[in-house]
């Protein structure tokens, strides 16, 4: 169960961070990735559902760091 904390523009945000983080990894599973949960008969969507529902795949936000990247 994912909580809902957010309201507003926020929530939105947040839920496409879980939508496009689950469909990554899933994307990851079809490619061969070892799975964290039990994936026998489980479709490779379901089982980024369960990886990260448990904790074991973190969704994290992506930098903004202008300067990320960049040599001196």
């Amino acid at each position: 169960e994912i909580p809902l904390r957010l309201v507003g523009s926020e929530m939105c945000i947040e839920t496409d961070s879980i939508v496009l983080a689950t469909a990554k990894r899933a994307r990851q599973l079809i490619a061969g990735e070892e799975a964290y949960v039990n994936a026998k008969g489980k479709k490779p969507l379901s089982i980024a559902v369960e990886e990260i529902s448990k904790g074991f795949v973190t969704i994290e936000p992506e930098t903004t760091d202008e300067n990320e990247g960049q040599t001196e």
